[in-house]
């Protein structure tokens, strides 16, 4: 937007110059054609004589070539005569307008451009602000039209006064802002001094003149944000001086705590504190232990715990506080093997022996011969483990086309019946495995047609031969037939039969010439 309200400027200057060079071309080449008598100006039409005023001339009347032949056009007094030029007359030169060469552009302007751009982007956003109004709007008006003047004056063509006057107010510019950031800083040094000496009333009008000098400051908003607070701070420390006068140590504690939530830094109230700590601690390390084996008696853990808690914050390493940590551990053991063992048990019943295993094996690492969590891991891992395998081999079903393979899924299936009445997942796989062997034991008939010089394999299994029709027999799966014949391109035809089917067709020619 700077650079098009430049260029703008420029423009219109550049228009103006224009007009004003034309209108002095028209002026000069009217007086030049008047010398050259190429014009006559009328004068009677003035009322200031009769006659047109021309070169005096010889006696003798012009002969035809010399005599002019004219058109008067008359206009307001003036009067035009367009002469044709004689064999004698001296041709007449043409203005000529120069026009400025850019290699003559003052180094000026370019540096007016510059040095604008540099403004705009660093200082203009600083003085333009809130802030900066806030500090001098006389010096913002003042530097703000100093670089619009600079900008008409570079449209107008003076570069090196529009240089100057923009340098002006850039120097202007820093120097306010110098100075501002001065006062800033020593007024928010003045709210924090008075901060620390709990002049709340000092504090707050040094912070807000300070914001009103930066309104965005971040160390001036915490710093207000501390002052804020300070009334309710003053008025907690003297709640906390009135409750030492009565001697009541628990609700002077309580008040010298809370004055360090919100100033953890008073050096002397924390000395407070730890003095009136020393006072209580005696009677509330004996109220927590005691109301925690109270609690363990009840089972209540939470509440043992929180009192065992509060009972080493006061003292650490007393007799009584081992005591009540063994029972707590011993009721924590004993809470969470009841909580395992009946998390294993619902899981076992939902068939998630995945989790089961995991829980069964959490309570052996709590009690190490718990019988129950040893059977039931044992259990657990055994379905999981058949569950694992099966459904490997349900989702390679096509491998049961091996004999081999069938025959160890075959022993595997046999094994998870022993432990499948447990899981209704397991039983369902033993099932489908059951079905899926017995359909990948029953051979297919395979219909093999040709046109009798083909000569057909079927790859890892054997050779069909030059067949115009064979019927053969293959387990379910996938397979590979090759036909070839000298002279013609070789054929792979891939064939996949499904289990349970009965009867497939497959043909084959070499019918391409190589």
């Amino acid at each position: 937007m700077l650079l098009e309200r430049l260029e703008q400027t420029k423009q219109q200057a550049s228009r103006a110059r224009t007009r004003l060079a034309f209108l002095f071309f028209i002026f000069a080449l009217a007086v030049v054609l008047f010398l050259l008598d190429v014009i006559i100006i009328d004068l009677s039409q003035f009322g200031l004589g009769t006659q047109s005023i021309e070169p005096e001339k010889s006696a003798q009347p012009p002969s035809v070539e010399q005599t002019s032949r004219v058109s008067p056009s008359e206009k307001n007094g003036l009067k035009v005569v367009r002469r044709e030029p004689v064999e004698a007359d001296a041709p007449v030169a043409k203005p000529q307008i120069n026009t400025p060469d850019k290699r003559t552009i003052p180094e000026s302007r370019d540096k007016f451009k510059i040095e604008l751009a540099e403004f705009e982007d660093d200082l203009r956003p600083k003085i333009s602000n809130e802030a900066f109004t806030n500090w001098s709007r006389e010096r913002q008006q003042e530097i703000l039209k100093k670089i619009d003047d600079a900008i008409i004056t570079f449209g107008s063509g003076n570069y090196e006064e529009a240089l100057t006057s923009l340098r002006g107010a850039a120097d202007i510019a820093r120097t306010e802002l110098d100075k501002r950031d001065v006062a800033f800083n020593k007024t928010l040094a003045k709210a924090k001094s008075s901060q620390e000496e709990d002049d709340y009333n000092s504090a707050s009008l040094n912070i807000a003149e300070a914001i009103r000098l930066k309104p965005g400051a971040t160390e001036a908003l915490k710093l207000k944000e501390q002052i804020d607070q300070l009334p309710a701070l003053l008025s907690l420390i003297e709640m906390a001086a009135v409750a030492r006068t009565e001697n009541n140590l628990e609700a002077e504690e309580s008040y010298l705590k809370q004055v360090l939530n919100v100033d953890p830094w008073r050096t002397e109230i924390k000395s407070r504190l730890r003095f009136v700590a020393q006072n209580i601690q005696e009677l509330k390390f004996n109220k927590h232990i005691e109301t925690g084996l109270a609690s363990i008696n009840q089972r209540n853990f939470p509440l043992a715990q929180s009192h065992l808690k509060n009972a080493y914050a006061i003292f650490d390493k007393r007799p009584e506080t081992d005591l009540l940590s063994k029972k707590l551990d011993a009721l924590a053991r004993e809470l969470e093997t009841e909580r395992l063992i009946n998390e294993a048990r619902s899981a076992s019943q939902s068939d998630d022996w995945i989790t089961a295993e995991k829980l069964y094996e959490q309570v052996n690492n709590i009690i190490p011969n718990y019988k129950e969590a040893i059977d039931g891991y044992s259990l657990s891992r055994k379905i999981v483990s058949f569950n694992d395998q099966l459904l490997h081999h349900l989702q390679a079903s096509q491998r049961l086309a091996s004999t081999n393979v069938a025959k160890l899924v075959r022993g595997l299936v046999d094994e998870a019946q022993t432990v499948a009445v447990h899981s209704r997942s397991l039983s369902e796989k033993v099932e489908k495995l059951s079905v899926l062997l017995k359909a990948y034991a029953a051979k297919v008939l395979v219909q093999v047609i040709s046109d009798g010089t083909t000569n057909i394999t079927v790859r890892g299994v054997g050779r069909v031969g030059k067949v115009m029709e064979k019927t053969i027999k293959l387990r379910p799966g996938r397979y590979t037939f090759e036909g070839v014949r000298p002279g013609h391109k070789s054929k792979l035809i891939e064939v996949h039969i499904p289990p349970g089917t009965e009867r497939t067709v497959v043909e084959i020619y070499c019918d391409e010439r190589i």
